[in-house]
Parts: structure tokens; C-alpha cells; sequence
């Protein structure tokens, strides 16, 4: 069974289909990414999105317009009910 994949469409019509990031982490990676940036949203979500994406995506999504890299990184989250720094506890 393939793995469901989130698609977004930037304003200048660069297209991102990616795998939602709960199918690429294992638990493991998540926590470790959490306990290594700890306190530094920023770089936690840039660990995310490494950890997540394959290169190529990894380069469309740096460079998108900051409006549409909000949109893209609202919009993946927000699709698996979500957010970064968000805990089950």
C-alpha cells in the first residue's frame, strides 16, 4: 500500500507532493529531533523538514516565498492535525 502524500501549490505554481511527516519519522527520529532542539523552534523545524524530505523537495521548499513557505508548512501540518512542538502529554 502506498503512502498518502500532502500536496500544496506555491503562487508561482511550483507543486510539492510530499509524504505527511508522521509516514516518514519513526518515533525514535522525533524524539531525538525534539532533545537536539530543544528551546529552538527554528531549527527544530528545519531538522523536520531535513529528516522528511528527500532532497529535491527539500530544495523546492527553500525556495518558496516566505508567504508561501507559511502556507506550505501550515498546511502539511494542519493536514495530520498537528504542530510543531505539539505534545500528546
Amino acid at each position: 500500500m502506498a503512502l498518502e502524500k500532502f500536496h500544496f501549490e506555491a503562487s508561482d505554481g511550483t507543486t510539492l507532493d510530499v509524504h505527511y511527516m508522521m509516514d516518514k519519522l519513526s518515533y525514535k527520529k522525533m524524539r531525538k529531533i525534539r532533545k537536539d532542539y530543544l528551546g529552538d523552534s527554528e531549527a527544530q523545524g528545519d531538522a523536520l523538514l531535513e529528516a522528511a524530505l528527500d532532497k529535491d523537495e527539500l530544495n523546492k521548499v527553500e525556495n518558496l516565498s516566505m508567504r508561501d513557505f507559511n502556507a506550505f508548512m501550515s498546511g502539511w501540518s494542519e493536514s495530520e492535525d498537528v504542530e510543531l512542538g505539539e505534545s500528546s502529554k
